[in-house]
């Protein structure tokens, strides 16, 4: 519980410093180096996190924050902790909510990344084995189901192309008439 408070501290202070500055006088480029340093400490720190959903979510939202000031160090945790979303210790749902949350945050920062995500989704899961449901009588595969969150995601942040592109390749991933096999 410790460890998750001092997280949301650091976290929220970093993102308040590293957000709110615009100039590059000495002293706000101090602030914003200092802020930069403990994000990047932050997510070296996380690798130790035992609870593997709690190391996903934070070190997911570390790198959106550190993304426009160290692109490659927030890219490389992204495509780590993104395969990491796959361990089989995670229940199924949590793996899938994980996944949908660090596609929401690729497609925030960088759409290669998301498009990096979606062929990792497609090596990793066998499509006949992983079905999801939707709480309708139709199931999907599991990159339609990240698709459909991602495009939820998107609505959500007010981007409708995006969430129409997303649902668009979400219905061709789908099973049922309904989505087009």
């Amino acid at each position: 519980m410790r460890t998750r408070w001092l997280l949301c501290v650091v976290l929220t202070f970093a993102q308040s410093v590293v957000g709110t500055i615009q100039t590059d006088s000495d002293g706000l480029k101090q602030e914003r180096d200092l802020a930069v340093w403990t994000l990047v400490s932050l997510l070296h720190d996380l690798k130790k996190e035992p609870d593997v959903a709690l190391r996903i979510r934070v070190s997911g939202r570390v790198c959106e924050v550190l993304w426009p000031f160290d692109r490659d160090q927030a890219r490389d945790t992204l495509l780590r902790i993104f395969d990491e979303s796959f361990e089989d210790s995670l229940p199924s749902n949590v793996r899938q909510r994980l996944r949908a949350e660090l596609f929401a945050i690729a497609g925030r920062v960088d759409k290669e990344i998301a498009q990096t995500f979606l062929r990792l989704v497609d090596e990793r899961l066998d499509k006949r084995a992983q079905r999801v449901s939707r709480e309708t009588s139709e199931t999907i595969d599991e990159r339609g189901a990240l698709m459909l969150d991602a495009a939820f995601e998107a609505l959500r942040n007010g981007s409708k192309d995006a969430a129409i592109r997303y649902a668009e390749v979400a219905m061709r991933s789908g099973s049922s008439p309904f989505f087009g096999k």
